[in-house]
């Protein structure tokens, strides 16, 4: 917990002891569950707070049992076939229902401490994302990719279906049932929510609600009063109950890009939410909520999806994509005369008033501790595809305090293309010269690319609050160097002939040579040659490698990059072949299934034989392994940007949208593109005075995705409203020069027909003739990437049309011509938007648009040249023909 936020609290803390105030929020983290499943995707308790179970990616669902004041595992279910989105326990506690991708739910039973399945319900045909039971027990609802909602009726020990509420246009990703089983809620994909009342035995149809953004969850309050939303966005909608219907009661908007999760406290007094990397606590006082507590436990790189507080009260559980649950001890929500303590600072605050002049040795006995990372080692200096690497980390103690429950974090710029344990636990580290070291597998996807991988190492104390100075680690990666196999050269030959005469005739012994080359860039493994031929009269007499004898089969072998292997086929020619030419399939394969060939040929009866083809002459590439590995310390550069940022007044009248497009199917990554649009994001709102749900924010935006926001903002705009265009991701040129912003799922060979158009992108945002649109675009045009690395197959940098812009927009780009848009490792941002940033940020958007441009270009190109491994960048200024008066338009 860094400092401001302890001087906040501590303040809180202060105010709320001197004036007496009630239904006040402690709670202490008690426990942390190093959960080995894949991706926590949720968290429920059952009613009487003994069991909690989680579901996660890893297909599983666990059931931990409470001992004392902590949770053990007890049991873990593998029914399903494939990851685990919901499990959630019914009002009794005797059934336990799973939801998952592999479009069932599952019913399990108590019995004793364990749960014993006894249904799956199979009437989905898309993923099932969440399940609910009524209080009752009499009902249970599933939403599902399918669009649709099912609801179950309990019949003894069993559940059947009843209906299929099927008015969502989109995947339901949430479902709720009112206390009193009146009512039903679910929240789509579709941005809307559907209220639904029992009537007799269905639920019909009553309201709908649209939230503008996707829908990730919904939950009623305890007592019914209210239905909750959370919505990427970053919002939080509140509904309250009127009569027999609900109206909106309160909008908040979290500090994230998406709110995953909420849940109440069994009194109804606190609602949690989680969102990206965090948790907030949010209280209510008279008719509304306010946020008065923030939980940072949990990485902020990975969505946290579930939060539940236990029915008693005494716990709160969040589960994340990290792969941790973390479990926290509230003394009692609920309760009167309870105070806000920092969760992670052991209760420090209760110290504040006691024996302050009491030097006595047991205060002595509780001095901290003092860390310090010694050294870390990397067990390789180079990170290569399907390959792994260890880091050790040995950590120092070199004060008079214990430490307890140390733990290392990592943190990437190539999440996307690796797989590690995000936190590993030192554990206890013994005061004075107390040493420990541990050690953590990074392990190289097949998708990553060549170029500098940073690790962001960071060593936390969490009973005291210390998180010492990280190192970051800059290692290269080597992207995977594929084999690729041809049929160089096709030879056939006689080999014994009563009458040679270098043709294929009848009564004679025939064989064809085929040469198998590797032109790829890696080894070939267990290649697997099979050659066959199905007419009358040919027999077939073995295969011979090299100038081996034929054998039936070849056993299977490697070949080298570069490298070639000659199988020979032998065949006898009888009189019974009345064909004009021999036809063979030749079918080549290699271990992993990708880079081998099926090829035929065919080769004429009483024609003189010749060979056609030739081998390659191919280089076996350079393997990298002189690379320095670096460890240096830590820069908090991207906490500096967001530090300290000027609030300007909000304007109604703009609106904004932010894409970060960083992980491409088919694309090398853009490094750093989400770092860009969160902070823009931030930025948007605090500098630019866009109001929080004027923002449409986007990652990783396929081209559906992409078309449809670009819709939804042109439908915003009139004559009065301004249009704030962020995007930082892949451009292309096509080979004519015309220039397209990548979706995450085009590559280069369907660009044309589904990539973005540039012209066409700034036609539709100006379409409803906008006051003005300023578009910002951290991406080039040229075929380069971030990393140094063309993503065009040919390498070659294009230089790409100019765009004509006959519109009242000012559009700035990362760079000119073919030059690319770089990354600026030392800031983990675009070396653009870092410079974008941060003139918004120094000039406090207190600055006309032409000084703005003006700063900004000589920035970049200044630091482009200032820095070794960076060219020259030179952003470009776009004017179009309506926007005359653009000099004179303003940030702020």
């Amino acid at each position: 917990m860094n400092q401001l936020k302890k001087t906040i609290i501590t303040f809180i803390f202060l105010f709320l002891a001197t004036f007496g105030l009630q239904a006040q929020f402690e709670m202490e983290l008690s426990q942390t569950i190093m959960d080995p499943a894949f991706f926590i995707e949720s968290v429920n308790f059952s009613p009487d707070g003994v069991f909690f179970a989680s579901g996660s990616r890893d297909n599983t669902v666990k059931i931990y049992k409470k001992s004392y004041d902590s949770f053990e595992l007890t049991q873990t279910i593998n029914e399903h076939d494939w990851g685990v989105w919901s499990a959630r326990f019914s009002a009794d506690g005797n059934f336990l229902a799973s939801a998952s991708w592999d479009k069932t739910v599952r019913i399990y039973q108590k019995d004793g401490d364990e749960f014993n399945f006894i249904q799956v319900l199979a009437d989905h045909n898309k993923p099932v994302f969440d399940v609910a039971f009524s209080l009752d027990g009499n009902y249970l609802a599933s939403a599902s990719k399918d669009n649709t909602v099912k609801i179950y009726k309990k019949s003894g020990n069993s559940f059947a279906l009843v209906q299929s509420l099927e008015d969502h246009s989109d995947e339901v990703r949430s479902v709720s049932f009112s206390p009193d089983g009146r009512f039903l809620v679910s929240g789509a994909r579709d941005n809307t929510i559907n209220i639904y009342e029992k009537t007799g035995g269905n639920f019909e149809y009553i309201q709908d609600f649209d939230c503008e953004n996707w829908v990730e969850s919904v939950n009623f309050s305890p007592d019914g009063t209210y239905f909750t939303v959370g919505a990427w966005g970053a919002k939080i909608k509140i509904y309250k109950k009127n009569g027999n219907s609900f109206e909106l009661a309160q909008t908040l908007y979290d500090n994230s890009v998406s709110v995953n999760s909420t849940n109440f406290s069994p009194d109804g007094k606190f609602l949690a939410a989680a969102s990206f990397g965090m948790v907030n606590i949010y209280e209510k006082k008279g008719n509304s909520f306010n946020l008065i507590e923030t939980i940072l436990d949990h990485s902020l790189q990975y969505e946290v999806r579930s939060v539940a507080f236990s029915e008693d009260g005494n716990f709160f559980a969040s589960g994340s994509r990290d792969n941790f649950v973390q479990v926290y001890n509230l003394n009692g929500v609920g309760g009167n005369d309870f105070t806000i303590v920092p969760y992670d600072d052991n209760n420090t605050n209760n110290n504040t008033n006691n024996d302050n002049n009491n030097n006595t040795q047991e205060n002595v006995s509780n001095l901290p501790p003092i860390l310090l990372i010694d050294k870390i080692k990397v067990s390789e200096n180079v990170l290569r595809a399907g390959e792994s690497i260890n880091i050790s980390v040995t950590v120092n103690n070199i004060g008079q305090g214990d430490a307890t429950g140390v733990f290392a974090t990592l943190s990437t710029n190539m999440d996307y293309a690796l797989s590690y344990d995000y936190k590993t636990f030192f554990y206890d580290i013994d005061k004075t010269s107390g040493s420990q070291t541990i050690t953590i597998p990074i392990t190289a996807k097949e998708n990553i690319a060549s170029s500098q991988l940073q690790i962001n190492v960071r060593v936390t104390e969490p009973n005291v609050g210390m998180e010492i100075e990280g190192k970051r680690i800059l290692i290269s990666t080597q992207r995977l160097k594929r084999p690729e196999l041809k049929l160089a050269r096709y030879n056939p030959k006689e080999i014994i002939s009563s009458s040679p005469n270098n043709q294929i005739d009848i009564n004679e012994q025939i064989g064809f040579e085929i040469y198998i080359q590797n032109v790829g860039e890696g080894l070939a493994e267990n290649v697997k040659v099979e050659i066959s031929n199905s007419q009358n009269g040919v027999m077939f007499l073995g295969y011979a490698i090299g100038e081996g004898k034929p054998n039936n089969t070849i056993p299977n072998f490697n070949i080298d990059a570069g490298k070639y292997k000659v199988v020979t086929a032998q065949y006898f020619i009888n009189s019974s072949f009345t064909a004009d030419e021999i036809k063979l399939e030749v079918n080549v394969s290699e271990a992993k299934g990708k880079y081998g060939f099926i090829q035929y040929e065919t080769t004429a009866v009483n024609s003189t034989l010749t060979a056609q083809g030739e081998v390659e002459t191919v280089e076996r590439p350079d393997n990298n392994n002189n690379t320095d590995v670096v460890i240096e310390n830590l820069p908090e550069a991207t906490d500096n940007l967001i530090k300290d940022l000027p609030q300007n007044p909000t304007n109604e009248n703009r609106f904004a949208l932010i894409i970060g497009n960083e992980d491409y199917k088919d694309l090398i990554a853009v490094d750093y593109a989400l770092n860009d649009s969160r902070a823009f994001r931030i930025y948007a709102e605090k500098v630019l005075g866009v109001p929080a749900d004027h923002i449409i924010y986007k990652e990783n935006v396929g081209v559906t995705d992409f078309n449809t926001i670009i819709n939804k903002s042109s439908n915003l705009m009139n004559s009065n409203r301004e249009l704030f265009v962020y995007y930082s991701g892949h451009g292309f040129p096509t080979k004519n020069g015309e220039t397209f912003l990548m979706p995450v799922d085009v590559n280069e060979d369907n660009v044309g027909s589904y990539g973005i158009k540039l012209k066409d992108f700034y036609d539709k945002l100006s379409k409803n003739n906008p006051a003005r649109v300023t578009v910002f675009i951290d991406a080039c045009f040229s075929g380069g990437g971030r990393n140094g690395l063309s993503i065009a197959r040919s390498g070659i940098k294009l230089k790409p049309k100019e765009t004509d812009l006959s519109q009242n927009i000012v559009s700035f780009t990362a760079s000119t011509g073919d030059e690319v848009a770089q990354k600026y490792d030392k800031q983990q941002h675009g070396l653009f938007t870092y410079y974008l940033l941060k003139t918004l940020k120094d000039t406090k958007g207190d600055i006309n648009y032409s000084n703005f441009a003006t700063k900004l270009q000589t920035e970049v190109k200044d630091r482009s040249n200032i820095e070794d491994k960076l060219k020259e960048q030179n952003p470009k200024i776009s004017i179009g023909s309506g926007a005359t008066d653009w000099e004179n338009w303003r940030i702020k």
